[in-house]
């Protein structure tokens, strides 16, 4: 039986994450395992809510059902996500492995930020003479960012040279630039160089200054950390440490087996060496080969275009997938239309569970914030193109079961959520083009922008219905009114007409006695009897609709269960009305009700002619009001 093994990330370090994730499947034995992977994207840039929010993300899993986890520390800035992932794989009491974070008792696998950065500062300063420095760092508590930094500080030290100007930028692009364009607004104030705490910064700072007409190399040197992919494309490429990522994914793989057979020699702490790698932006662009690379990867403009169509569609088709819905019910089966048969850019594999509480969310249902239900709504789940076909799934399940598939699999889980209601989940996997360029994240953020919308529609139509609904009351009696009665005629005439009708029979009713009510005791007792026989009326037929076509006229549809009790329902009603009449004045006459009656069942034999039934159930009601006057 596969191996279950749960692992958590900041889906923020895209690129360095699927490395290490590639490094770890391609390496462990066939049919091995399944990695669950529970990727937030908290960041300084979001709401309180909303962090707390993404974090949920981290608490959907079980571990006590796990074989082990992975703590995937680059990118984990908040400490209570940080705290709450190592407590709870400790209360599991599972093998874990933490990746660039020494923990003691974990299997620690780790990178030497440190000797990396201070080879970069020391070629920085040797070869190309840098005296004056600033270090954009990510953030204040980030255990990398600080090591990096101590090394560009103990370089210059070495070398006689002041300290770096330092700006904490929480790892936000944005706000480095800002700062930078701020501050540095002329060429004497710019540095010999800007160290940054990774690449993205990197390419940042080199725009900054290009938006005030300053370039790289020739004005000032800038570096960066992560040897990303898209550093070494973008121009100039970018002086970078290379964190071999995926060969801390091949270690993973390694310690996993040692551990998962019982192998007590697996060492607790493994150290990779990382490489400093020269190019253009430290003017070395001779010492790397990004000419070839954007090459290569100019090459693949027209998969991404389709790739970024096929995106852009499936998010449309979800969009109105929400916003055509009326109601929960058809909310699903219109994103299971979408889902399923169709391929998109979620893959061959796919779940979208959802909160059945979510059909409240427009009427403002109560609900426990921060918290996964216990049994998710199953809106779509395939895995390898095939239907699971279930409809619910045990959240402590996480998906639907797959152990008839063989291989070894990646689950990627990003939560699905309207400020602090967790609505639910969405599972990709082993689609790795979602996961890099941060495709996952706008494929979660785009649902959850949804959600605000479709709330939006779901309280409009709501209100719209309550609104229809009193434009369809009688103010007296509260049943439907005249103009209630004609819209269900229509639709039921049109079923006639379509044969689509099910069972049903036309009860007139109309009340006796209101004008002498009136004339001995005014309108307000004559209200008081219209009322006392409409709750007569509705007690006998509870399951069916009563309108109120005229002053003392009143029309019910007999349906379903009132259809078939039909008979007992109409004698038990005069029945009562007759008990009224026998006790004759001890009976106050607005209570002493008299209603005449008359009843048709619809005949598909007989009735060709759809105001034919109500015709019969009119002639009879008079035929009973003649007779009733008699007799009084």
């Amino acid at each position: 039986m596969r191996k279950k093994i749960a692992l958590f990330a900041n889906g923020w370090t895209t690129e360095n994450l699927s490395t290490y994730t590639h490094g770890l499947l391609d390496n462990l034995p066939d049919n091995y395992a399944d990695i669950y992977m529970f990727v937030c994207y908290e960041s300084y840039g979001m709401s309180n809510e909303e962090r707390n929010s993404q974090r949920m993300c981290y608490k959907l899993p079980d571990l006590s059902r796990f074989d082990a986890a992975i703590v995937f520390y680059p990118g984990l800035n908040f400490e209570e996500s940080i705290d709450y992932i190592y407590s709870a794989i400790e209360e599991a009491k599972i093998p874990a492995i933490s990746i660039c974070n020494e923990r003691d008792g974990y299997y620690n696998i780790g990178i030497d930020n440190y000797c990396g950065m201070r080879e970069l500062a020391n070629h920085i300063i040797e070869e190309h003479g840098c005296k004056t420095s600033m270090f954009i760092a990510g953030s204040k508590e980030n255990k990398d960012s600080n090591e990096r930094l101590q090394a560009v500080k103990d370089s210059l030290a070495a070398h006689n040279l002041p300290e770096p100007e330092v700006f904490y930028s929480n790892w936000e692009a944005g706000l480095a630039k800002e700062y930078l364009q701020t501050h540095h607004t002329t060429k004497e104030l710019i540095p010999d160089v800007v160290f940054c705490a990774n690449d993205h910064l990197a390419t940042f700072a080199v725009l900054a200054f290009e938006e005030m007409g300053y370039n790289v190399p020739e004005d000032y040197l800038i570096t960066g950390f992560d040897h990303i992919t898209r550093g070494r494309m973008f121009y100039p490429s970018i002086s970078s440490v290379d964190q071999h990522f995926e060969k801390l994914g091949e270690i993973s793989s390694q310690i996993i087996e040692q551990i998962m057979s019982g192998n007590t020699d697996t060492p607790h702490l493994t150290t990779v060496p990382c490489s400093f790698k020269p190019a253009e932006s430290c003017g070395c662009g001779h010492a790397c080969n990004s000419n070839l690379l954007r090459q290569e990867y100019s090459h693949r403009f027209p998969y991404m275009d389709q790739t970024d169509f096929m995106f852009k569609g499936r998010m449309f088709a979800i969009e109105e997938a929400f916003l055509q819905a009326t109601d929960y019910s058809s909310l699903k089966k219109n994103l299971k239309k979408i889902y399923i048969g169709n391929s998109g850019p979620e893959g061959m594999s796919f779940c979208f569970m959802m909160d059945p509480q979510f059909e409240g969310i427009g009427n403002e249902v109560p609900y426990v914030p921060y918290q996964f239900c216990e049994e998710m709504d199953v809106i779509a789940a395939k895995f390898a193109t095939e239907d699971r076909n279930v409809t619910t799934c045990k959240t402590i399940d996480l998906i639907p079961s797959i152990d008839e598939f063989e291989g070894n699999h990646i689950h990627m889980f990003s939560p699905i959520f309207f400020k602090d209601f967790i609505c639910g989940y969405i599972v990709v996997t082993d689609s790795f083009e979602l996961l890099n360029n941060y495709n996952l994240y706008d494929y979660e953020n785009k649902i959850n922008r949804i959600l605000v919308s479709y709330k939006r529609n779901i309280q409009l139509s709501e209100l719209n219905q309550k609104m229809s609904e009193l434009m369809e009351q009688d103010t007296l009696t509260k049943v439907k009114n005249r103009t209630a009665y004609d819209n269900y005629l229509k639709r039921l005439e049109r079923d006639f007409i379509e044969g689509e009708n099910d069972p049903f029979a036309v009860v007139y009713l109309d009340i006796n006695n209101l004008k002498v009510v009136n004339d001995m005791y005014g309108h307000e007792k004559g209200d008081a009897y219209i009322k006392n026989s409409c709750r007569l009326m509705c007690n006998t037929f509870k399951h069916s609709p009563v309108f109120r076509i005229g002053g003392d006229e009143f029309v019910c549809i007999a349906i379903n269960e009132d259809y078939k009790n039909r008979h007992e329902l109409l004698n038990g009603m005069r029945e009562h009305m007759a008990k009224l009449k026998a006790k004759g004045d001890s009976v106050p006459l607005t209570e002493r009700i008299s209603i005449a009656s008359g009843m048709a069942e619809y005949d598909r034999t007989l009735d060709d002619d759809f105001a034919s039934i109500f015709s019969r159930a009119d002639e009879i009601m008079y035929e009973n009001k003649y007779k009733m006057k008699k007799e009084s």
